[in-house]
């Protein structure tokens, strides 16, 4: 894609990059890659290798085609400065990627280079880079540049994709709006640097990375003039107000955060940009002008939205604790996403209760993560989403009780008149209902508070389905919960790990498996495991599925 192979109307207006992902995906299938890493959360492959015998079958193939080539290229070769094997790597394949050869020039050898990679540290910019005028790619990351030296790469003018990632950069020379043709730039990991407006020049650029640039103060104001802007990637930064101009930026397919609420970006001016594909996270600050908060947050129009694939509402709230106690609710509330979206993730919410549209059955949610929830003190039901697979709740400060209404068992009218839900009192959503009916994976992590998990009664157990498909059930360092519902258990039919590491008194109930407490919740259950989390593993699993 970067050395535009793809070419640069495929896919019309789908763009080049969900065929380049269509590609991938076929060649995926077809076994070309191997050793796949995927996200924790929402599942997306991260990285991966060529398959092995598809690298041995690429490398016999260039041998039998190019060693003839080669051979006589190296014989031919006439340059007294440079390897003659490296010569004719870069006659033959126009590339070269130089891991321990530290160039002091280019010679003229060298000129018909495509793509040119110079090893971290080695602190130089060859002499005669400025006549590598076919260039289309260039990674000069892990260098200190001078100013002088910048100027020398933006002589590049047919560059397509420049890293000067980790360059210690703070200043990049205007010059670089000279690089007219640049699809792609990666400044990331340059903590203090400044960006200057002439980048807006650069009207082809189609990826903006400044991820880790931790004291960067501001994007260009002229940014609505990148009008071929597609993913702007600025995670781990200190950046306080967006330019009023991202509002135009209506092809935006990646936008790594944005920060609303009260005295920082509109919310509103993400309602045009509803190309945003991928992870979406929104940071919610809530101060003072709360009603034209809630309203900028309507604005959004975040429904309208249907490539997010995964968006996290963090909220930041200095509110006082009966300040406008409805106003995080009607935030929230107004921050509804499509319908199809797959994962959900909220964390510092501080109303005792969610949206509807959360728990609505009409959604497709395969993972929810919920954090850091203060006054939450029951939990709701998810069990009637028909897709959800996975929960992660950590830190749920107000829970101390998990009732029955979790499992979507609900009471009766005489049980809410204080009768008796023992027996008549209770009732199920329906005889024949499926609860969960595909979740995989529940967590309840760090949640001091919670004592007891209310479990079902036998009439509910014979008259409904539960979990049916949970494999691993995670209590992590709950310690006042002092045991499971065993009638739960019994229902889950395909649980085969059990995780209580820091749930001490649990720990002390179920640990011994020749015990009455763990044969009772084991015996439907045979292939029902203990498994141990130590405490940085649960702080790296919180994390992951924090992250965007």
């Amino acid at each position: 894609m970067a050395l535009g192979y793809l070419g640069s109307n495929v896919g019309g207006s789908a763009g080049i990059e969900l065929k380049g992902q269509e590609y991938f995906q076929n060649l995926a299938m077809r076994s070309l890659f191997q050793d796949f890493e995927r996200s924790s959360f929402d599942g997306k492959i991260t990285s991966c290798k060529m398959h092995d015998i598809v690298h041995d079958f690429a490398q016999s193939l260039r041998k039998d085609r190019s060693s003839g080539r080669l051979e006589a290229a190296v014989k031919n070769t006439i340059c007294q400065s440079c390897s003659p094997l490296s010569v004719a790597y870069v006659k033959e394949y126009r590339s070269l990627f130089l891991e321990h050869e530290y160039p002091v020039h280019i010679c003229d050898c060298r000129k018909s280079l495509r793509a040119l990679g110079i090893p971290s540290y080695s602190g130089i910019i060859p002499r005669g880079m400025e006549y590598l005028i076919h260039l289309k790619w260039l990674d000069l990351s892990g260098n200190y540049w001078t100013r002088a030296e910048l100027k020398t790469i933006f002589r590049l003018y047919n560059l397509q994709t420049l890293c000067l990632r980790s360059c210690h950069l703070q200043e990049i020379p205007g010059k670089i709006g000279n690089l007219i043709h640049l699809l792609h730039l990666n400044l990331s990991e340059n903590a203090n640097l400044k960006l200057p407006e002439r980048i807006c020049d650069l009207h082809e650029l189609q990826t903006l990375d400044v991820t880790s640039c931790k004291y960067l103060d501001g994007l260009p104001q002229g940014i609505h003039n990148l009008v071929s802007l597609k993913h702007l990637h600025f995670k781990d930064i200190s950046l306080v107000q967006f330019p009023k101009g991202l509002a135009q930026l209506s092809g935006l397919r990646t936008l790594s955060e944005f920060c609303g609420g009260s005295g920082w970006s509109k919310l509103g001016w993400l309602k045009n940009l509803n190309h945003l594909s991928g992870c979406l996270q929104l940071w919610i600050y809530l101060t003072d002008d709360l009603k034209e908060v809630v309203e900028d947050a309507r604005e959004a129009e975040l429904r309208n939205k249907i490539h997010i694939q995964t968006l996290a509402i963090m909220f930041r709230d200095e509110l006082n604790e009966k300040q406008e106690s409805s106003v995080r609710f009607d935030v929230l509330d107004a921050l509804e996403a499509h319908r199809y979206l797959p994962n959900l993730k909220t964390s510092g919410y501080k109303d005792s209760k969610l949206p509807s549209w959360i728990m609505s059955p009409l959604n497709h949610l395969r993972k929810v993560g919920l954090f850091r929830f203060i006054h939450l003190s029951s939990l709701p039901s998810f069990a009637e989403l028909p897709c959800l697979e996975e929960i992660f709740m950590s830190n749920m400060y107000a829970l101390e009780f998990l009732g029955r209404e979790f499992l979507g068992v609900r009471k009766t009218k005489a049980a809410t008149r204080g009768t008796d839900i023992g027996s008549s009192s209770s009732g199920v959503a329906g005889a024949n209902t499926i609860g969960f009916r595909k979740l995989k994976k529940l967590t309840l992590e760090g949640s001091n508070r919670w004592m007891e998990w209310e479990d079902i009664e036998e009439e509910e157990s014979s008259a409904m389905s539960l979990m049916p498909c949970l494999a691993t059930l995670a209590i992590h360092h709950c310690i006042e919960l002092t045991s499971l519902p065993h009638r739960l258990l019994h229902k889950a039919s395909s649980l085969e790990k059990l995780d209580i590491s820091g749930s001490t008194k649990l720990e002390q109930l179920y640990r011994d498996k020749y015990g009455s407490d763990w044969k009772s919740i084991s015996c439907n259950n045979p292939r029902l495991q203990l498994q141990w989390t130590s405490v940085d593993d649960v702080i790296m699993l919180r994390n992951s599925y924090l992250s965007c």
